[in-house]
């Protein structure tokens, strides 16, 4: 049996067959506004992370236990849609893990980003990251590798 005509046997049964087609533009609208939800939230915890820099420079004293509360708030419901790991949220997974100094999480987070998508800009954060925890030999590599996958004459076209 296909899994077209068996997801069809499914919601005719759940739905009637008079709703069918209803049923369907519904899920489709709610996978719709599921995305768009979850876009908000990516902005939001981008949004929230570097306002908490900008007052942390500004201000030595900052009490930034509501914005790490609201940013953990977003975590954890970003975890009831998606993986944390998604490509849609690993903004979401990286900046939550920056403001929590969680850097073995960042490290994963761009290293998946970098697998999407070859960037230099990806392996000098994952120097960042190396430099923070003072892994000099992973600095040491990622920096070979930037070289060697992005020479300093080469242009692209």
């Amino acid at each position: 049996m296909k899994e077209n005509s068996y997801t069809a046997i499914v919601l005719s049964w759940e739905c009637g067959n008079e709703l069918l087609w209803e049923c369907l533009s519904e899920g489709i609208n709610m996978d719709k506004q599921k995305f768009t939800l979850l876009e908000a939230y990516v902005k939001k915890t981008v949004a929230l992370s570097k306002l908490q820099l900008i007052k942390a420079f500004q201000d030595a004293e900052v009490n930034n236990d509501n914005s790490l509360d609201e940013l953990n708030n977003i975590y954890t419901e970003v975890g009831k849609f998606i993986d944390y790991f998604d490509a849609k949220v690993q903004l979401i997974t990286l900046w939550h893990g920056f403001m929590h100094q969680q850097y073995g999480r960042m490290v994963k987070v761009l290293q998946k980003m970098y697998e999407d998508k070859i960037q230099k800009d990806v392996l000098e954060e994952m120097q960042y990251v190396a430099l923070e925890k003072k892994w000099g030999h992973i600095h040491r590599s990622l920096q070979k590798i930037v070289l060697m996958a992005n020479p300093p004459g080469y242009r692209l076209f």
